[in-house]
């Protein structure tokens, strides 16, 4: 049979899917991308999603999320949901550190397709390179266990 053929369901729900959550594997790259694939609209996109964000911090706690590491107006946060097409309230969790330890991740609520979503930013630097040999598992039950997923 070939693959990917355009008569074929299946291969179609495969490619729509894989779109759908191509958009979060391309926002946890944060306002660099978003200013590296849209030169001169990306830095627009960013200040006007940032004059509408009501707080300014590198670290937000509250009942529905947590943001870790991202600059003082919150860029990398803006540039996740605008990459991936997302409500804020579809965002529990940002990690935006890195270091030889340490990768930016995201968890989302996709209540669509009814799915928690990790999305971890793959290698862009040489301390992501020592990251990606130093990975240890973690578990996710209670994520999905909170959300009904």
């Amino acid at each position: 049979r070939r693959v990917l053929t355009p008569d074929n369901n299946a291969d179609i729900d495969a490619i729509n899917e894989g779109a759908h959550f191509c958009r979060l594997a391309l926002g946890i790259y944060g306002w660099m991308m978003a200013v590296i694939e849209k030169p001169i609209s990306g830095c627009c996109l960013l200040g006007c999603a940032w004059c509408k964000k009501p707080s300014i911090s590198c670290c937000t706690v509250d009942e529905e999320k947590v943001i870790i590491g991202d600059t003082l107006l919150g860029c990398h946060e803006i540039a996740l949901l605008k990459q991936a097409g997302i409500d804020s309230s579809q965002l529990k969790f940002a990690q935006f550190k890195q270091g030889y330890e340490e990768s930016p991740y995201a968890i989302t609520v996709d209540y669509e397709w009814k799915s928690v979503v990790l999305t971890i930013r793959g290698t862009l630097s040489l301390d992501d390179v020592v990251a990606d040999l130093a990975i240890r598992p973690v578990l996710m039950d209670m994520w999905a266990d909170r959300y009904g997923c």
